[in-house]
């Protein structure tokens, strides 16, 4: 379950979301350390070279491995590109959510079991790109509030990228899909209505 009433568009942006993201920020969520490696930070880095110039991107979280990341941006000449955030509280966290494009989850196997950050971001109205894993497709409908791909394309996940830019007004029915879906099926209402039907049940 999950707080939707906290994590939720704010209201500022719900009819004018896409008009203020200038310049296009992607944002990436995952622990920067070898026990999350599989969260595929190294991918989306090789995904923005091949993305459009005007892209960004914002990285939040920390780790041993951060030291390694921060060497291949500069590598790969993204300096001017990239942020990284480190650790934030919760409700930087949600702005953080509130004002991205979009947000990148390129998990690249099958430990990505679920995707709770991918559902923080869809109940604050912000799509998502994601690899197409079991788990991860149960949080990420293709095409209905986010965009899935093959795990470990850069290709894919570039196309992506620019896509969702591009086409405003299906990123708006992304957006809204994203915020309805997070609500009538992740709510903690709606999970607290089956817990009390299971309980009356027995």
């Amino acid at each position: 379950g999950l707080d939707t009433d906290f994590f939720s568009p704010a209201p500022e942006l719900l009819t004018t979301h896409y008009s203020l993201l200038t310049p296009s920020t992607v944002l990436f969520v995952g622990g920067l350390d070898k026990a999350h490696h599989f969260k595929g930070l190294s991918i989306l880095l090789q995904a923005l070279v091949r993305s459009d110039p005007s892209v960004r991107l914002s990285i939040i979280g920390e780790g041993d491995e951060r030291p390694a990341f921060e060497r291949q941006v500069n590598e790969l000449g993204l300096t001017a590109r990239v942020t990284f955030q480190g650790r934030v509280t919760r409700e930087a966290l949600r702005d953080a959510y509130r004002t991205a494009l979009v947000l990148a989850f390129p998990s690249t196997n099958a430990a990505e079991a679920f995707g709770l950050v991918a559902l923080e971001a869809q109940a604050c109205g912000l799509p998502v790109i994601a690899s197409c894993l079991p788990g991860v497709r149960t949080v990420v409908r293709d095409g209905e509030t986010g965009i899935l791909v093959t795990p470990g394309s850069v290709e894919e996940l570039a196309e992506a990228m620019d896509r969702i830019r591009r086409d405003k007004e299906k990123y708006g029915i992304l957006a809204k899909n994203a915020r309805e879906r997070a609500v009538e099926v992740y709510s903690f209402a709606k999970h607290i209505d089956k817990l009390q039907g299971i309980y009356q049940a027995l």
